[in-house]
């Protein structure tokens, strides 16, 4: 049987509400199954961000936050001062428990 998260990426919904819904089911395991699969993107992102805004007091807005992996690589790198924002009030949950953000919406 495949997971939610390998449904999603074999198959991404394109309306906003199966969005919210696919991302609120795959909340949970999310983090586990993309480090499985050797995800570096919020790395990567991480530090193209942290080389075009060295002052790490900037206001981030984090679009599309997900489950917080780019926060929390963020927050590592010294940036504090993070909002994510989410479709998913799933994903959101579990972006909120890395208390790496100063809110989310």
């Amino acid at each position: 049987m495949k997971s939610y998260t390998e449904k999603w990426f074999t198959n991404i919904s394109k309306h906003p509400k199966d969005v919210e819904e696919e991302y609120d089911k795959i909340s949970g395991s999310y983090d586990a199954e993309l480090e499985a699969r050797g995800y570096m993107a919020p790395k990567h992102a991480g530090t193209v961000i942290k080389n075009h805004v060295p002052n790490t007091s900037s206001l981030i807005l984090e679009a599309g936050c997900g489950t917080g992996l780019l926060g929390l690589e963020l927050n590592h790198l010294g940036f504090s001062n993070i909002t994510g924002m989410d479709i998913s009030a799933n994903c959101l949950k579990e972006a909120e428990s890395k208390n790496v953000y100063a809110k989310t919406v």
